[in-house]
C-alpha cells in the first residue's frame, strides 16, 4: 500500500536495482529527498489551510486536503503506488 512504513525497504531496494549502475547514487538521493520533502511540505500545507480557514473548521478542511493529495497522487502517477 502507498506510504506504508513496512514497503520501505522494498522500494529502497526497488530504486536502487531499476537506477543504471552509473546513477545509483543520484537515485537513492532523490528518492530520499522526495520524502524528506513530503514531510516538510505537509504541515506547511496544513498551517495554511488552517490559517485560511479561520476558524473550527480549518481542522476538518485540513484534514480533507491531505486526504486529497494522498487519493490523488496515485491516481495521477500509478507507478508509484506499487
Amino acid at each position: 500500500m502507498y506510504g506504508s512504513s513496512c514497503t520501505e525497504a522494498a522500494q529502497d531496494k526497488q530504486a536502487r536495482e531499476s537506477a543504471d549502475k552509473e546513477l545509483r547514487g543520484a537515485t537513492m538521493g532523490l528518492h530520499s529527498m522526495c520524502g524528506y520533502a513530503g514531510g516538510f511540505i505537509g504541515p506547511l500545507g496544513v498551517g495554511l489551510v488552517l490559517d485560511w480557514a479561520g476558524n473550527a473548521d480549518g481542522w476538518g478542511l485540513a484534514f480533507g486536503h491531505l486526504a486529497l493529495i494522498t487519493c490523488t497522487v496515485p491516481a495521477v502517477k500509478p507507478e508509484l503506488s506499487k
